[in-house]
């Protein structure tokens, strides 16, 4: 069977590009794993036909896309988006305001969501003291925080969630598109690893926390605390 997908993708401004993507294969009907035709397949086989369920899905996408074109900026677009899929309650339009919110994620995005404390929340990362202690110096203001982009290293995101032909969410995938292997070289040249999992910066013996969130990548280093 086919799926209709909704792709969200980075630009080098704040508002991603958002489009329905080309036809991909399932394996079976239930099937949580995805394997995207090849391109030459992509241009041969036709998408089905969309019930008019998934219609108005694809049709509210594009009028926010239109929304977030109109005001230039971030956050109307995406908090039309985010009530949208608060309001529609699955796990599809969840899926949606979240593939749009790392689109468009920018270092000052990032870096507000790391200091409102919303950052830690997710997974282990406040059971970590290296994070909670980053997190307090990008409060404080003690941090410096370098996106790897003000070093030349671009890197952009592509965000898909995955829909039947009958409208209902198939799952997501995320491509990254960046250089590796000079990211790798950078945390070589700049990070001292240490046993217990912590980092410190080689050149200025500050601590060091390198973060990838989506296509984001930033080096964050701090001073120790200062007692009270």
């Amino acid at each position: 069977m086919f799926t209709s997908d909704i792709v969200f993708s980075s630009t080098s401004g704040s508002a991603p590009i958002v489009r329905k993507g080309p036809p991909t294969i399932v394996e079976s009907e239930g099937a949580a794993r995805l394997k995207a035709a090849p391109p030459s397949e992509r241009i041969t086989i036709p998408a089905p036909p969309l019930n008019p369920g998934m219609s108005s899905v694809l049709e509210k996408i594009f009028e926010i896309v239109a929304s977030i074109s109109a005001e230039k900026g971030r956050s109307i677009g995406l908090a039309a988006l985010e009530e949208y899929a608060r309001n529609g309650g699955d796990a599809g339009t969840r899926q949606l305001a979240e593939n749009a919110r790392a689109a468009a994620m920018t270092k000052e995005s990032l870096v507000a969501e790391m200091q409102s404390g919303n950052w830690l929340r997710t997974g282990d990362r406040g059971k970590r003291a290296e994070n909670i202690a980053m997190v307090d110096a990008m409060k404080n203001g003690s941090a410096n925080v370098l996106d790897l982009e003000e070093t030349g290293l671009k890197s952009t995101g592509t965000y898909t969630a995955h829909f039947t032909e009958k409208g209902e969410f198939a799952g997501k995938s995320a491509e990254i598109a960046a250089d590796f292997e000079a990211i790798s070289r950078f945390q070589d040249e700049n990070i001292i690893r240490h046993a217990d999992g912590s980092m410190t910066d080689r050149k200025t013996g500050l601590n060091a926390n390198f973060i990838q969130e989506g296509h984001k990548f930033l080096y964050i280093t701090w001073p120790d605390p200062v007692p009270a």
